[in-house]
């Protein structure tokens, strides 16, 4: 097993269409939402589109940190894709439809059902299903309904089909028909540590399903030494050669404690089978990053690969004034806003050790930006250059736990030059702040970590800018996956 989606890449979901496999994950309250990542070799991966791009698809604005997007499922069939997910803040479980993966994509249309994680399931005959975990009749766990797959409408009364194999939260169910059998898949024992793939099949899509002997056929739950945890939310498919694989998330956390900053990641791993025609996912542990997987890269302003906090306003960002510069307005909304949409912009942190670097052009006009590595609006540090309408120009230092702020610390800079060449420098231990090459603060990782915290959140850290007030201009930028690039 190996990450193929560094980062904040949760709850994947695939499907093969000739020789190209597209995968989609979560995005929860961060939007362009639900990523669509493309690829013919299973390892090298190209973000190509967004299922979600328009501002009138989904509330963003009502979005709390987590909320918003849960666990899509991505199938195709006939011409079609099919994306479906479930809004958890207002308009529940829906379905979203293209006929070319690059969009349109259509607006939602509502699945009359409780849960979260619906997935779709087409038979032989073309009969569309929907399972999703429910209470239907009293009875928690996994229900199934028939319904239109131009529409969402039902076609029959929701059933139960499974109550999970003894896990709290049966959840993220996907059905397959494999040989005759219909093999149901699930995630239970939650997200977190005890995390675990459960699998049960049957000789009819309607029950009754047998728990497979192997149960779970994946969990770290038993293995804390290991370096990847959580693993869970699986789904399997068939390659080229005939080969079964899985796609499931897993975390990575930092060296000899069960807390992690990048989020829940996107692995992969070979399927085997058994004489009794169940199986397992391989459990194979050794860290096999590829160089692939690696990236220092110049982000160009038009990258498909950022990220906002919700929907910014439509002004916020320009990069059209002039190439290579991009041009962020700030609306007075601050990073510590719980459903605001500060004018911010990140990429996902992918490796432990990587690199932000920016240069921020100072003129004569008040401002108030910086450079972040940004959680959520209660956990994130963030280095501010301010200046006021008296010409002073301030460098802060911030950090924001449990939803606190604090300065950490505060100069006036005597400016040699209108450009500031900010950086962010992360390891295991520390996110270090840097202006013009000298250290200003720093933070620990563990504290960008929720698993300690009242509420287990469930996103990643990005590494971004943004403006508070005022009109800057942001050039050079460049992410990298190297501690390198700063030279002490």
């Amino acid at each position: 097993m190996h990450p193929i989606l560094c980062g904040f890449n949760p709850d994947p979901s695939i499907c093969k269409v000739e020789d190209t496999y597209y995968l989609v994950t979560s995005t929860f309250e961060f939007f362009p939402g639900l990523p669509i990542y493309a690829s013919t070799d299973l390892l090298t991966w190209e973000l190509v589109s967004h299922v979600v791009y328009r501002q009138d698809q989904f509330s963003f604005d009502k979005m709390g940190a987590s909320r918003g997007l849960f666990a899509p499922t991505i199938r195709f069939h006939k011409g079609t894709f099919y994306v479906t997910v479930c809004d958890v803040t207002e308009k529940g479980n829906c379905m979203l439809t293209s006929t070319n993966i690059l969009g349109p994509w259509s607006d939602p249309m509502p699945l009359a059902i409780e849960g979260i994680d619906p997935s779709l399931f087409f038979d032989d005959d073309d009969r569309c299903y929907l399972t999703t975990n429910a209470n239907v009749d009293g009875r928690n766990g996994i229900a199934l309904v028939e319904i239109d797959a131009k529409t969402g409408n039902f076609l029959s009364s929701p059933i139960s089909i499974c109550a999970g194999a003894g896990g709290r939260y049966p959840e993220a169910p996907h059905l397959y028909k494999i040989n005759n059998f219909y093999y149901l898949l699930l995630g239970e024992g939650g997200t977190e540590y005890g995390h675990c793939v459960t699998l049960f099949r049957s000789n009819s899509i309607t029950g009754p399903y047998e728990s497979s002997p192997s149960n779970p056929i994946l969990s770290h739950r038993d293995k804390s030494d290991d370096p990847f945890q959580c693993t869970g939310h699986a789904d399997v498919f068939q390659d080229a050669d005939d080969v079964w694989w899985a796609v499931f998330l897993a975390t990575r956390p930092l060296d000899g404690v069960l807390l992690h900053n990048l989020g829940r990641e996107t692995f992969l791993s070979p399927l085997r089978w058994d004489e009794n025609g169940w199986f397992i996912i391989e459990d194979r542990s050794e860290m096999q990053l590829s160089e692939v997987l690696r990236t220092r890269l110049p982000l160009g302003f038009d990258d498909k690969r950022w990220l906002h906090c919700r929907i910014p306003e439509k002004d916020a960002f320009s990069s059209t004034e002039k190439p290579g510069e991009l041009r962020v307005r700030g609306n007075g909304k601050r990073l510590t806003d719980d459903k605001g949409n500060p004018s911010f912009a990140g990429i996902r942190q992918a490796q432990h050790n990587a690199t932000f670097k920016a240069t921020l052009k100072v003129d004569d006009k008040a401002f108030e930006a910086g450079l972040t590595a940004y959680y959520n609006d209660q956990y994130h540090y963030a280095l501010v250059v301010d200046r006021n309408e008296q010409g002073v120009v301030r460098l802060r230092s911030e950090h924001c736990l449990h939803g606190i702020l604090y300065v950490v610390s505060e100069e006036v800079l005597v400016l040699n030059s209108s450009d500031l060449v900010l950086e962010i420098v992360c390891d295991q231990h520390f996110y270090r702040f840097f202006c013009m090459g000298k250290e200003m603060t720093m933070g620990k990782t563990a504290a960008l970590c929720t698993e300690g915290t009242q509420t287990m959140t469930f996103t990643g850290v990005l590494l971004g800018l943004f403006a508070v007030q005022g009109t800057v201009v942001f050039s050079d930028v460049v992410y990298s996956d190297e501690i390198s690039l700063h030279q002490s």
